[in-house]
């Protein structure tokens, strides 16, 4: 893109990599407008990639996404596959384990002679959040092992973030616990033995899963 434009020009993106764009829609916008500008158009539209399907590469979102799409499908009432909606959100949370404990490339990248590129449409750490879990989160409760498997993932989440110096980070995980908490917690269907469970997994403390708090037993010899 830098080689595009003339320097002293900046550039900022009007999409981002992964999204749709209609015909005619703009690519990007230049300022100050460049001497030739239907030159410049041209290398512009060139520098920048557009195909008739989504890829995974320079696109998260859209593994993400198609890893949703599983779950999802797997929760519907017409499949009812509660293991395959499990095995996604354990997957998810090994995709996020690694994302959240990196750098995302920045908004603003400053290139020779006075170049800018700004990507103000790109997603950050919470937007992955958020399109990893939010229809997971409305769609699983159903499902008492998905919820406990959620809670679980967001929890060992919240500790790698912080473990890894982004404190930042967990806050968007925290808020996807307490959703998924309160839509478990207004269902009138559940018996108050299931209930205590998914509130005890919501807790490292209380979480009957982990056998560390439990004295041992020995048997006579």
């Amino acid at each position: 893109m830098f080689a595009a434009v003339p320097p002293k020009t900046i550039v900022r993106l009007e999409t981002r990599g992964g999204a749709y764009v209609s015909k005619g829609q703009p690519l990007a916008t230049l300022w100050p407008k460049p001497p030739n500008p239907e030159k410049v158009r041209r290398r512009v539209a060139s520098a920048v990639e557009v195909g008739d399907e989504r890829t995974m590469q320079e696109d998260i979102d859209f593994g993400l996404r198609q890893l949703v799409d599983i779950g999802l499908r797997a929760l519907s009432p017409a499949v009812n596959d509660p293991t395959t909606a499990t095995e996604v959100v354990l997957r998810i949370g090994s995709v996020l384990r690694r994302l959240l404990t990196h750098d995302l490339p920045p908004e603003a990248v400053a290139g020779s002679e006075g170049r800018v590129l700004l990507r103000p449409w790109a997603l950050n750490h919470d937007e992955y959040v958020e399109h990893a879990f939010d229809e997971l989160r409305l769609a699983g409760p159903t499902q008492l092992r998905v919820v406990t498997t959620m809670l679980r993932t967001l929890r060992m989440l919240v500790v790698t973030v912080e473990e890894a110096g982004r404190p930042e980070r967990a806050p968007a995980l925290e808020r996807q616990m307490r959703l998924l908490l309160d839509i478990v917690e207004r269902r009138n269907d559940l018996r108050p033995e299931d209930l205590a469970l998914v509130r005890a997994v919501s807790s490292a403390e209380t979480d009957p899963a982990d056998h560390s708090r439990t004295s041992p037993h020995y048997a006579d010899g």
